[in-house]
């Protein structure tokens, strides 16, 4: 599927626009798997098991998100389904490790096009997050990121909205309204719209992801450059469209609508 912009990563906060490779962001999709150090921060502090079967798991777990970052897919598969039915055995079905473990699963379905595979790994990892730690937590965000992600290539926009909207007020509530990964989510969000060509909606959207990352990050850091150039490539399409069927669509004028694209105060 070929797209103009980036968006964030399937996994973590996860970032873009001009799409990178998708195995780009594997390294960050695996950290979730990982009980020492989850990236997302949000089940930090868990130590490395030391029962034998529990570390066999954890070390097949490290093994794949290597192998995933170098393309062996299919390695890395393996060695998740074997995690999988180690933790599943040891913990129960409903354990948060287990949880990890389909979430990592399902991503690796994902990159190579295997919706129908991801998903439902990925609803469940989704039920026992919300069960275990409750419907507004900051992993189940990260789920449903990953979540809404997949309806997104999957053209199936419908869905995608509400579940990207979720996260939004997850993370906000959570976070705060200014912090870096609220403006991960707002470029997923914003591309959704970009795609049914919605550019009045997007480029509000990736105006705020754009100031976010300005004021959080500094002007030259790579993320923030890619927030502007989310930006600019939809105000291009935006200010292109005649005015009157502009202001028809969404009510912008054309003095609205170059306040929003400007780049500099």
């Amino acid at each position: 599927m070929t797209e103009v912009l980036r968006r964030e990563s399937l996994v973590n906060r996860h970032q873009p626009v001009i799409l990178l490779p998708r195995t780009f962001g594997l390294t960050l999709a695996f950290c979730f798997g990982l009980p020492l150090a989850q990236i997302s921060g949000t089940l930090s502090g868990q130590a490395v098991p030391t029962d034998s079967i529990l570390a066999l798991a954890h070390r097949l777990v490290a093994e794949a998100s290597l192998l995933a970052n170098q393309g062996h897919h299919d390695e890395a598969e393996n060695r998740l389904r074997r995690a999988l039915t180690i933790r599943e055995t040891a913990l129960g079905p409903q354990h948060l490790e287990v949880a990890l473990t389909l979430n990592s699963l399902a991503f690796i379905y994902g990159v190579q096009s295997r919706y129908e595979e991801a998903e439902p790994l990925y609803e469940r990892a989704l039920a026992i997050d919300e069960i275990v730690l409750g419907p507004n937590h900051l992993e189940v965000a990260h789920v449903l990121s990953n979540l809404g992600i997949l309806y997104d290539d999957l053209g199936r926009y419908t869905e995608a909205r509400p579940v990207y909207e979720r996260v939004l007020a997850i993370r906000e509530a959570t976070l705060g309204p200014s912090h870096p990964d609220i403006a991960s989510i707002l470029i997923n969000l914003a591309s959704l719209y970009y795609h049914q060509n919605q550019y009045a909606e997007a480029v509000p959207l990736y105006r705020r992801s754009l100031d976010i990352r300005k004021a959080e990050l500094g002007p030259e850091h790579p993320d923030t450059s890619l927030a502007q150039e989310n930006l600019i490539l939809a105000c291009e399409l935006l200010l292109a469209q005649p005015e009157e069927a502009r202001q028809r669509q969404s009510g912008i004028a054309t003095e609205s609508a170059a306040v929003l694209c400007r780049l500099s105060p």
